[in-house]
């Protein structure tokens, strides 16, 4: 988010953005692609958020790549991901990982005869809905009988919500059930790597997905500030806005 403040002084600053990255924060925001935002506790949430010296950006971490200034002309590997449309649909499925079954000699008694085993489906079900990604991939390799038990609807939507929650792909994956076909934490850690930049990274990634990733986590900044001046106008009894003298306008609440 790049600020635009006067030379000559005594002019608005504004901060201009892309509607692309507009979108992504209003889904952040209210969890739609479409939504109304207060611009006007936006615009107080940018002052809040900038940078006093470095007057040309928020005083936030802007991921990696970060951004450089218009004055650099340098050519880095994958740094073209940041001119990509972070809101284009993608195709993920060569990146869904297929659930893969014991082979029927690791299914012995000795194998079977364990806890999970003395347990109703429904029951191995509820466990799953209880633990991490890395709690369900380390109980699923122990336990013959919690391998053979798909994680449910409800794990799935739980888990990509907290570990990639950008990633809005899945969601018709998950909604026509082709998640019972693959494996959970499989296919999460495939998906982290597959869009996850890096500069010493010799395999390829999804650019635009990496660039929405980056985006949605500088959206979850700008957010949470959003919500702070949101909260605070709810109970205010005036609101002003103080000319701060250089351009920018901060908005004073008082409860």
């Amino acid at each position: 988010m790049i600020a635009y403040r006067s030379v000559l002084g005594g002019l608005l600053t504004v901060f201009p953005f892309h509607t692309a990255c507009y979108k992504l924060l209003g889904r952040v925001i209210s969890g739609r692609i479409n939504t109304t935002v207060d611009e006007e506790n936006l615009y107080a949430a940018f002052v809040r958020l900038s940078d006093e010296y470095s007057t040309w950006h928020l005083d936030i971490d802007y991921g990696s790549p970060c951004p450089r200034d218009n004055r650099s002309w340098i050519t880095y590997r994958g740094h073209e991901l940041l001119v990509k449309n972070p809101i284009d649909t993608a195709n993920i499925s060569t990146h869904l990982v297929n659930q893969q079954f014991l082979p029927e000699v690791l299914a012995s008694s000795s194998v079977l005869q364990d806890p999970f085993d003395r347990l109703p489906h429904e029951i191995r079900q509820h466990l799953l809905e209880l633990l991490s990604n890395r709690d369900i991939a380390a109980v699923r390799t122990a336990s013959y009988p919690m391998h053979a038990t798909i994680p449910s609807k409800a794990v799935w939507k739980r888990l990509i919500a907290a570990h990639m929650p950008w990633l809005w792909e899945m969601d018709a994956v998950i909604s026509r059930g082709a998640y019972r076909e693959l494996n959970l934490s499989r296919t999460i850690r495939e998906l982290e790597n597959w869009t996850t930049f890096g500069d010493d990274k010799t395999d390829t990634f999804a650019l635009a997905l990496a660039n929405r990733r980056r985006i949605w986590s500088i959206c979850e900044i700008i957010a949470d500030e959003y919500d702070k001046v949101t909260d605070e106008c709810k109970v205010a009894t005036t609101k002003e806005w103080v000319d701060m003298g250089d351009g920018s306008f901060e908005l004073q609440i008082k409860p």
